[in-house]
Order: structure tokens, then sequence, then C-alpha cells
């Protein structure tokens, strides 16, 4: 009886990041039909049916899905012992949390920087 409830519980864990996964794709399947079916129009919002739907029906799914699905893809993989997959999914929450701007920046900023100087340490280390 212990090893079957042993099974199910470290089974239960590893289901985490596959619910993600599947959330994931369903909100990129949601998002390409979605947003093609029911583009917005050049104005903007108009009050028509078809903003309606792209605004408050595909856009609000898109958003939750992304959210529900990096969660549950980060509480997943710390608890199973994959800290990368984790780890990228938590910076990913993050980046869409904090926009697309700000992301935008601060990769030109600080990573772009970080990589030219490591870039720059492995030439160095090469040359030696």
């Amino acid at each position: 009886i212990q090893m079957v409830f042993v099974n199910s519980v470290f089974m239960g864990l590893f289901q985490w990041p596959r619910l993600g996964l599947y959330l994931f794709v369903t909100m990129h399947w949601i998002s390409a039909i979605g947003y093609g079916l029911f583009p917005l129009t050049g104005s903007g919002y108009d009050g028509s049916f078809q903003s309606f739907v792209h605004v408050y029906v595909i856009t609000v799914l898109v958003v939750l899905l992304s959210i529900v699905s990096l969660i549950l893809i980060a509480v997943g993989g710390f608890k199973s012992g994959n800290k990368v997959l984790a780890w990228f999914a938590v910076v990913a929450f993050l980046l869409i949390f904090f926009g697309g701007q700000q992301a935008v920046r601060l990769f030109q900023e600080h990573i772009l920087e970080l990589l030219k100087d490591s870039v720059l340490i492995v030439l160095y280390v090469l040359q030696l």
C-alpha cells in the first residue's frame, strides 16, 4: 500500500509541468486561431462583434492560460526537482508580468552587456 501511495504522489508531481505544457500549447492554438478568425480592425476597438471577441474573449483566454500554465510549470518543476525548467517558467512569468517593453529594454541593457562580457572572457581564456 505504501508503494502505491508513493508512486501516486511521485507521478502527481510530474503531472503539474505536463498539465502546464498542455495549457501553454492550448494557449498558442487559441492565440493563432482566435486572432486569425477575429482580427482587430485598423481603427482599434470599434464595438463590433469581431472586436468584442478579439479583446474580451481571445485576449482574456490567452492571458489567463499564459499565467496559469507558467505557474503550473514552475510549481511542478520545483516539486519534481527540475529546477531549470522551473526557473525558466518563473523568468518567463516575470517577463510577461512586467510587460514586453520592459522585457526588451532589460534584455538590451543588461543581458546583452553580460553576454558581451562573457564572450570577452571566453576569448581571453582561449588566447591563453
